[in-house]
């Protein structure tokens, strides 16, 4: 048989990135309120360059957070089986779109630049603690892609003939990863899905934690079909 391979995607863990993401919107703001304000005053050379550019950042990053929003709003959602089967069916559309570039860590880069030329302009130091939270942004925003290809790697579940695997958590749940010899059961219920070894460890998946919860409990289902059948052969 081909392995079945299924990532692991925490509806909880997701909302947490997102909202720390959306911090950013602060920042945004001030920015967009205080390039506004210095081009209300009509100025001209550098002031008129500073003003577009804190202008062109913010506009961009809160219109980034805006349709990332919209993208992942099923996040939100009741995560009933029809629900979350319905969200799947737009989920590899959105991750297809955020796969290569993460556009929201660049327009917040490009905020803190702004951030660093108003101050600048006004006789401060560029700041090098935002000179270097602007470049850290600006890396993770183009390694994004193969960042989370690396991630999902780590955090899917594996079904092949020989054995199964289960992504662990980590400093709170060990990985699994055990032979079809060495499991006594594989539980699947509404909500929890329960794989118990021989030795009498078992790990539990919250199915209602995960986003295409209905692709993990078709593999667990095929896994626990492996199960029997190296039983009975």
């Amino acid at each position: 048989m081909s392995d079945i391979i299924v990532p692991l995607r925490s509806r909880r863990q997701q909302r947490a990135v997102l909202a720390q993401k959306l911090q950013h919107a602060i920042p945004g703001v001030v920015l967009l309120t205080a390039g506004l304000q210095t081009l209300s005053e009509h100025p001209h050379g550098t002031e008129l360059g500073v003003a577009i550019v804190e202008i062109a950042a913010s506009v961009l990053l809160l219109g980034s957070m805006a349709r990332t929003l919209h993208a992942k709003r099923h996040l939100f959602r009741s995560s009933s089986p029809s629900s979350s089967a319905a969200a799947s069916e737009h989920a590899p559309h959105a991750h297809a779109a955020h796969a290569g570039i993460e556009w929201m860590d660049l327009f917040a880069s490009a905020v803190l630049v702004g951030e660093g030329l108003e101050r600048k302009m006004h006789g401060q130091h560029f700041p090098r603690p935002t000179m270097l939270a602007a470049a850290t942004l600006a890396v993770l925003g183009l390694l994004h892609g193969r960042m989370q290809h690396f991630a999902e790697a780590r955090r899917s579940i594996r079904v092949t003939a020989d054995a199964l695997f289960v992504p662990g958590r980590p400093f709170k749940v060990r990985r699994l990863h055990a032979k079809w010899e060495d499991l006594q059961s594989i539980d699947v219920g509404e909500r929890w899905a329960v794989i118990t070894t021989r030795t009498g460890r078992v790990r539990k998946i919250d199915l209602q934690d995960l986003e295409g919860a209905h692709h993990v409990r078709a593999a667990l289902l095929e896994g626990r079909q492996l199960l029997t059948d190296h039983r009975s052969g």
